[in-house]
């Protein structure tokens, strides 16, 4: 990793406009971005200090898998105050605005993507009061985005986890959010269709969540709540094991407590 900026980066000045749409941003600051390894970069629309930097910026960054790359070409993490939606344009893609105060529940974004010239812009809303860590917004952005764009070849497998599982009537989840869609699957006594579409849901979900806490975990350390809902543990390494030979951790990254090197 390079050594920090003196300064923080930042655009925010007396003259600063009330809001500026993602692609402006990108237009407009596409020179600006600072470095990181390889193909990432980044960028602060707001003041952060240098231990803000460290830990929104730095310390994800390098324990990113190597491979993310290939998936997410030239990331662009933007860090932004707030996000607000709009309406879709002409390809019926959501357009987003940077906005310096907390905009109408009903228009609250956390998260955007934006591309151009192969570029990848990640916006992360850091000063939303709703936002509970920013490393998990991080996360799960960067989750969803490798599932859309990997392919089949990286799902399936998972999936096909996911449905031996399901074949033992495993209960429990990673998160909440799959935890629920698990249970509506388990219970659906509807027709086949209506069941293939909350199965599709579940899988996906699930994945995401597992993915997310993957991540996480190489940056992190993270806890799981005990109780009903989780999977069983041995369960959970499965799926962070099968996620990890598909995006292996940069060298010296450790997923488990006890691949830890000894004090």
């Amino acid at each position: 990793m390079p050594d920090q900026p003196t300064q923080p980066a930042r655009l925010v000045d007396s003259s600063q406009p009330a809001r500026l749409t993602t692609p402006e941003f990108v237009s407009q600051c596409r020179d600006t971005m600072i470095p990181l390894a390889g193909s990432l970069a980044y960028f602060s629309i707001i003041p952060i200090d240098e231990r803000e930097t460290q830990r929104l910026i730095f310390d994800p960054a390098s324990a990113f898998p190597p491979r993310l790359s290939e998936i997410i070409p030239n990331l662009r993490l933007v860090l932004v105050p707030y996000l607000e939606s709009g309406s879709a344009d002409g390809n019926g893609n959501q357009c987003h605005s940077i906005v310096f105060r907390p905009p109408d529940d009903n228009k609250r974004c956390l998260a955007a993507f934006d591309a151009a010239n192969g570029d990848n812009y990640l916006f992360l809303a850091i000063r939303d009061e709703d936002l509970p860590d920013v490393h998990i917004l991080l996360y799960r952005s960067l989750a969803d985005k490798i599932i859309s764009v990997a392919g089949d070849g990286f799902c399936e497998p998972f999936y096909d986890m996911i449905d031996s599982e399901l074949s033992r009537q495993t209960r429990g989840e990673v998160l909440e959010t799959s935890w629920r869609l698990k249970n509506d699957l388990l219970s659906y006594s509807g027709d086949s269709e209506g069941r293939a579409d909350v199965l599709e849901r579940y899988r996906r979900q699930a994945l995401e969540d597992t993915l997310m806490l993957y991540l996480h975990g190489l940056c992190c350390d993270i806890h799981l709540d005990e109780g009903p809902m989780q999977l069983p543990s041995r369960l959970i390494r499965n799926r962070l094991n099968l996620l990890r030979s598909q995006l292996p951790p940069p060298k010296g990254v450790a997923l488990f407590p006890e691949e830890l090197p000894a004090l």
